[in-house]
């Protein structure tokens, strides 16, 4: 992981003390690889344990049909071992990383190349590779997904491809033994053999329930991370309006629809009277209550699919999509003479303040995209601000500008 990621991982939020029952977005980038570690040794316990009491079954009972090959057995069991001893190192050296450092990358490797070398393995030795390798596979990326670099990830399973296409050639060219794990087939009557078929169902259910509980959590809040983002992009962090960015993506929007279909569309801007007096005389955070404020005025006297956002510093914009002018003037004269006659509470004092606004409105000569809208509401605005404040100004083609 890179040095910029980790610190977008340190401004979301990971903390250096957690509870490890808590959702894992939480933790620590490394703290999140030691539990996808220790979730990949579990998968070798499980299996390993099964191959070993299948055996050592199968060894002690000399009249059973020798199911296993002993020695295809052995090679996987020690692989499994190789598995979770090479985790365990890496794991216990990351916990002793995790007190001066929240990312170590080669653990992170160590864990998706190790577990695709398993499943690749574990596929081959069983003659599975197309079924339950896929499915294993598929399980550590629905857990890792959410958790782990996805750099990282990504090389893994192009690793993974790889073998698969390794496997397939062995297998269709016949180059090794299918199936090595198995000396006798594993069906009776068309049906697998009982051992065989509980081992398989437990492991989807394993599978299953782990994904079920784990990854869902997970990747809920993954998800609302996803949208807190989105939300933050677009949105003023003080008022909750649209911030500028999106107001005119949403502008530009509207106006192509105007493109399709021919219709209305009007824009108000708004600017505070001496807000810079405000912010010198009563301080900064008065200066906020004041945006706040204007802000919920703002969004009281906008409709549902109308636009509200702060276009910068004191200055507010209105989309009102399919409005004419004339209702345009009316909606911004009612919002001004709100903003007069409200008294806003900065603690100690109220205050009353002003605002001056700029009308225009679509259809009209010189208008060909929505930055001409808004370069004729802000100049009507310009009026009204040089005229005498607190008034609403409708950008007029012929007369200049003014109404």
């Amino acid at each position: 992981m890179s040095e910029h990621k980790i610190s977008t991982d340190a401004l979301v939020g990971e903390n250096d003390s957690h509870s490890w029952l808590s959702n894992p977005l939480d933790w620590r980038y490394v703290d999140r690889m030691i539990a996808l570690s220790f979730i990949a040794q579990l998968i070798s316990v499980i299996f390993g344990g099964t191959v070993l009491f299948a055996l050592n079954a199968q060894q002690n009972s000399v009249e059973a049909l020798q199911y296993l090959n002993p020695t295809a057995a052995s090679y996987l069991l020690t692989l499994f071992a190789l598995h979770i001893i090479l985790n365990l190192g890496f794991t216990l050296v990351a916990f002793k990383k995790r007190e001066h450092q929240s990312n170590w990358p080669l653990h992170s490797y160590v864990i998706g190349f190790s577990f695709v070398t398993l499943a690749l393995c574990m596929g081959y030795a069983t003659g599975s590779y197309f079924s339950d390798g896929i499915v294993l596979l598929l399980f550590a990326l629905a857990l890792a997904l959410p958790l782990m670099d996805l750099d990282i990830l990504k090389r893994a399973y192009i690793f993974a491809w790889i073998g698969f296409m390794v496997l397939i050639v062995i297998d269709f060219g016949e180059l090794l033994p299918f199936a090595p794990l198995f000396s006798n087939n594993l069906t009776e009557a068309q049906r697998p053999i009982l051992g065989w078929h509980l081992l398989r169902v437990i492991t989807s259910f394993a599978i299953y329930f782990t994904v079920f509980f784990f990854t869902l959590p997970t990747t809920r809040r993954w998800r609302d991370r996803e949208s807190l983002y989105m939300e933050m992009s677009s949105t003023d962090g003080l008022t909750r309006l649209t911030n500028r960015r999106s107001f005119i993506e949403r502008s530009n929007a509207e106006f192509s629809k105007l493109q399709r279909m021919p219709g209305k569309l009007a824009c108000i801007m708004i600017d505070l009277d001496y807000f810079k007096h405000i912010n010198d005389t009563y301080g900064h955070q008065a200066g906020d209550a004041v945006l706040v404020e204007v802000a919920q005025i703002l969004s009281d006297n906008a409709r549902e699919y109308d636009e509200v956002g702060r276009y910068g510093g004191e200055e507010f914009a209105v989309l009102l999509p399919n409005t004419s002018k004339d209702n345009a003037a009316m909606i911004a004269e009612r919002i001004r003479k709100q903003i007069e006659e409200t008294a806003i509470d900065i603690g100690d004092r109220e205050l009353s303040v002003t605002a001056s606004l700029g009308v225009a409105a679509y259809p009209i000569e010189g208008v060909t995209g929505i930055n001409d809208l808004l370069k004729f509401a802000d100049q009507a605005l310009y009026i009204a601000k040089e005229k005498s404040r607190n008034t609403v100004v409708v950008y007029e083609q012929d007369s200049g500008g003014e109404n």
